[in-house]
């Protein structure tokens, strides 16, 4: 058997080889964080933190929150509870990408 026809060559064309890439894309699972309240501690009161411990926020003070996939800001939501689970409404998208607290 000669090399020829151990395997066979597959040949894309440019936008076979675009479109197949954007599928693989498209896939990819990327994380979405709600910056819901945030807190600043001690390193000495973080070390400190035990199974149980519960750790208290001021009240929310605001209607809307930022809304973040893989580190970028895309819009900001609010807080809801749907079937006993909580979610978020997206009230704004931006098509203008920011990284958070820049």
């Amino acid at each position: 058997m000669d090399s020829e026809t151990e395997s066979e060559d597959i040949v894309m064309d440019d936008h076979e080889s675009e479109s197949a890439g954007n599928a693989v894309l498209e896939n990819i699972r990327i994380p979405v964080i709600a910056d819901i309240v945030t807190k600043k501690m001690t390193l000495e009161q973080i070390r400190s933190i035990r199974k149980g411990v519960v750790l208290e926020f001021a009240n929310m003070s605001v209607d809307e929150f930022p809304v973040a996939a893989n580190n970028v800001n895309f819009g900001a939501g609010e807080a809801i509870i749907v079937n006993q689970k909580f979610g978020i409404r997206l009230k704004t998208v931006s098509p203008e990408r920011k990284p958070p607290h820049a």
